[in-house]
């Protein structure tokens, strides 16, 4: 049957979405670093969903051609993106029970058990999720894009973090790695966090990671009201910890900018990470 209506959704440098009919979300995958994510995504996400308290995308249509993905169609879940206008708006009361729904999925992601991640291909990166040791001369990729000065800053910064934290005597969780608003659905009508969107930058690693994404888009006192609703977990230590992750994040983002050629987006990264150095 034809479509009615189609609308674009958004579209970002891996792919771009489409709302058809007002009720069925299409995403078509346009460099091959998305095929990967998409096929990765249809290999976790039914699994994934019985064990969140969010809903997640269902996947019911899968377009292929030559042994390539061309889209992945799901029903449109409920709510709109729990931005920070959106969050204020809410009661005191209503705010607080967001928290926790947001505190519920985060407790029932990070006790996914990582070998079902990792069997649906889910790994430690290089350019998305928490830090990993084959991060650690990331910077050395960017070339001269940085000053003597600001190659012995990340040198710094990582060997504080390493000394600080002891990565590799964690045991690596499943990540969304990119929690930003948008991703965030809030269902006004059943007054409720509902739904977690794009899961296309999935990975392990150190569970802190996803809370400094957080604090990265919802601000760090949103944050430390979260924190609230995480028992056992230490403030000062995760704020300490989502300031080095957002530097590494924005290094990803430099190294990915480089690799597309895509000048005016590594710029932005580059100014993202000078001052972000400025801070940790």
């Amino acid at each position: 049957m034809p479509a009615r209506t189609v609308a674009e959704l958004g579209r970002g440098t891996d792919s771009v979405a489409y709302l058809v009919d007002g009720e069925w979300v299409f995403r078509f995958p346009v460099v091959p670093n998305a095929q990967r994510t998409l096929r990765r995504e249809l290999a976790l996400l039914p699994g994934l969903g019985r064990a969140l308290p969010l809903a997640v995308p269902a996947v019911e249509h899968v377009g292929r051609r030559d042994g390539q993905l061309v889209f992945a169609g799901y029903r449109c879940l409920p709510g709109a993106p729990l931005t920070a206008a959106a969050f204020a708006a809410l009661t005191s009361a209503a705010q607080e029970a967001a928290l926790a729904d947001v505190a519920g999925f985060l407790t029932a992601l990070h006790a996914y058990p990582a070998a079902a991640a990792r069997a649906a291909g889910v790994a430690e990166e290089d350019l998305v999720g928490a830090y990993n040791p084959q991060q650690r001369d990331l910077h050395r990729r960017l070339g001269d894009l940085l000053t003597a000065r600001e190659v012995a800053r990340l040198d710094a910064m990582f060997d504080g973090y390493e000394r600080d934290h002891e990565p590799g005597r964690l045991s690596p969780v499943l990540l969304h790695s990119d929690l930003k608003p948008e991703h965030v659905l809030y269902d006004a009508a059943a007054h409720r966090v509902a739904a977690v969107l794009d899961w296309g930058d999935v990975s392990l690693g150190d569970g802190d990671f996803d809370l400094a994404i957080i604090a990265m888009f919802f601000g760090e006192g949103f944050l430390r009201r979260l924190l609230a609703h995480l028992p056992g977990r230490d403030a000062d230590t995760v704020l300490a910890k989502a300031r080095f992750f957002t530097a590494v994040r924005f290094l990803q983002d430099a190294v990915y900018d480089v690799a597309l050629d895509d000048r005016r987006a590594l710029d932005d990264s580059l100014v993202r990470l000078r001052d972000q150095l400025d801070v940790v």
